[in-house]
């Protein structure tokens, strides 16, 4: 029987906090990971006692392993750590990578899916959902180009104010906000993508 206190190192260890603080970034408003330098405080004496230790050393010999847990926590916070470090774990981020990999052509695509008059995508009527909200909702967009959209054109606190429904919008308004300093984008060309669609923004 394998001796699960064996892969109770450092190395693993790390990758525990880290998990921790990137579930803790996603589901608690107050934690900002990267504020606290992607540091959340989490006695060792208690991860020793984890019976899930194996999957936390096999997630640090993987390469990129930090983006693989973020892309798995923005698919579910919850999702179990054996999950992550698994196939399925994989898959979802190779997915992800795929699109922050060709993220000028994934706002490119999904920019033509809008209405052409710009505004009209981040109206709210009578308290409803902005159409770009809609997008997403539908899986016609891409969370990543909602998260851009909503940033760049500081729109947050308009529909934070005039969107009637405070539980699903809200959650999603959250999320974004959480996930958009992941982004490492250029916006100048981003704006230059918008502007190129839409002639006259700014």
């Amino acid at each position: 029987m394998i001796n699960s206190v064996n892969y109770a190192n450092g190395n693993s260890y790390k990758v525990y906090t880290t998990h921790i603080a990137l579930k803790t970034h996603f589901t608690n408003e107050k934690y900002d990971y990267h504020k606290y330098s992607k540091k959340l405080t989490v006695s060792f004496d208690k991860f020793q006692t984890k019976p899930d230790l194996i999957h936390f050393n096999k997630l640090y010999k993987m390469n990129d392993w930090e983006n693989i847990i973020l892309a798995n926590v923005l698919d579910d916070p919850n999702k179990w750590i054996g999950e992550i470090a698994d196939k399925e774990g994989k898959e979802v981020y190779l997915k992800w990578k795929s699109k922050i990999d060709s993220i000028t052509y994934t706002v490119q695509k999904d920019l033509s899916k809008l209405k052409d008059d710009f505004q009209e995508n981040f109206t709210v009527k009578n308290g409803g959902y902005p159409y770009l909200l809609d997008l997403y909702l539908q899986y016609d967009i891409d969370f990543e180009t909602f998260t851009i959209l909503s940033h760049v054109t500081n729109v947050l606190p308009y529909w934070e104010e005039k969107v009637l429904d405070k539980i699903v919008a809200y959650d999603i308004l959250v999320k974004s906000k959480k996930y958009y300093p992941f982004l490492e984008i250029d916006v100048k060309k981003i704006n230059k993508i918008i502007k190129d669609r839409f002639y006259w923004y700014k």
